[in-house]
């Protein structure tokens, strides 16, 4: 066989199979009753398709023309499967970061209630406000630190088990660590915030006065 040229990498099946070797040869040389072919157009795609299919059957009416698709279908198509198992993750990471963050919610705001003469004597001592917010979020978002730093552990670990999934994106991408640590200590400061603005309110004489 004579070698004409050399062609790029192409996805013959699909995308988020490896690239194997391949080779192109002539029909003439190689018949097969099922072939391919790819139109590439700057007009509707679906009138080109109506015109190629004019063609063939006039060159052999009894070809038979079938899955004539667009390459935005077939790779939609493609990626069906993956693209459903990311909904679903995706679903099931969005509902753990609302209850993370109402967990949050609760334990601080019931912390901040049950430590209201303690924050009253700190601003009858003098403590600002701004010093009780500051003191309410750090306590809040300490254990939201720890707990971001085992789940990332965790989540560097156990990267490979999703590898599967996964299109063009490492197990181990950095950035998307970074969005995922980003946005739960987001979550995290946007739940303790309240608790902390409540508590930079309270009167210190009604504070002391409390059980």
């Amino acid at each position: 066989m004579t070698i004409a040229g050399i062609v790029g990498d192409v996805k013959a099946a699909t995308l988020d199979r490896p690239t194997l070797p391949q080779f192109y040869t002539p029909l003439s040389q190689h018949p097969d009753a099922y072939m391919q072919l790819a139109i590439r157009t700057s007009a509707k795609s679906m009138s080109i398709a109506r015109q190629a299919e004019a063609v063939i059957r006039s060159i052999e009416p009894e070809a038979p023309v079938f899955g004539v698709q667009t390459m935005e279908e077939r790779v939609a198509h493609s990626v069906s499967q993956p693209r459903f198992e990311t909904v679903i993750l995706a679903f099931f990471a969005i509902a753990a970061l609302l209850l993370a963050a109402i967990g949050i919610f609760g334990v601080v705001a019931h912390s901040t209630a049950r430590r209201t003469q303690e924050i009253g004597i700190r601003m009858a001592l003098g403590a600002d406000r701004a010093r009780v917010v500051r003191y309410v979020l750090s306590g809040g978002l300490r254990p939201v630190a720890v707990g971001a730093a085992i789940g990332l552990a965790s989540a560097f670990a156990l990267g490979r088990v999703f590898s599967s999934v996964l299109f063009h994106v490492t197990p181990r991408d950095p950035q998307i660590f970074t969005l995922s640590v980003a946005t739960l200590l987001t979550v995290a400061i946007a739940a303790c915030f309240i608790p902390a603005r409540k508590a930079s309110r309270i009167d210190p004489m009604n504070a002391l006065r409390s059980e």
